[in-house]
C-alpha cells in the first residue's frame, strides 16, 4: 500500500510540475502577448506621431508652392509691363523725334 501510495504521490507530483510549467509558460506567453501590445501601441502612436509631422511638412510645402507660383505670375506681370513701357517708350522717342523734326523744320521755315 506504501508503495502504491508513493507511486500516486510521484503521479501527482508529476501532474503538478506539468500544470505549474503549463502556467508558467502561459504565465510567460501572456506577458509576451503584453509586451507585444504595448510595442505595437507604442509604435502607432510613433506612426501616427509621424503622420501628423509629415502632415504639418505637406501643408507647409502646399503653401509655399502656392507662394512660389503667385510670385511667379507677379513675376510675369511685371514682366509683360515692363515689355510694355519699352514700347511707350519707343512710342514716345519716336514721338520726341518727330517734334525735334517738325522743330527743325519751323526753324528753317523761319529762317
Amino acid at each position: 500500500a506504501t508503495e502504491a501510495f508513493k507511486s500516486e504521490i510521484d503521479v501527482l507530483n508529476a501532474e503538478l510540475r506539468s500544470t505549474a510549467l503549463d502556467l508558467k509558460h502561459a504565465v510567460g506567453a501572456k506577458t509576451k502577448s503584453e509586451v507585444r501590445e504595448s510595442n505595437y501601441k507604442d509604435a502607432m502612436e510613433a506612426f501616427k506621431s509621424e503622420i501628423c509631422r509629415l502632415d504639418g511638412e505637406k501643408s507647409q510645402f502646399v503653401s509655399d508652392q502656392k507662394e512660389m507660383n503667385r510670385l511667379r505670375l507677379a513675376n510675369e506681370v511685371l514682366a509683360a509691363k515692363v515689355v510694355e513701357n519699352e514700347g511707350e517708350v519707343k512710342k514716345v522717342c519716336m514721338l520726341l523725334a518727330l517734334q525735334e523734326a517738325k522743330i527743325e523744320e519751323l526753324d528753317l521755315q523761319l529762317e
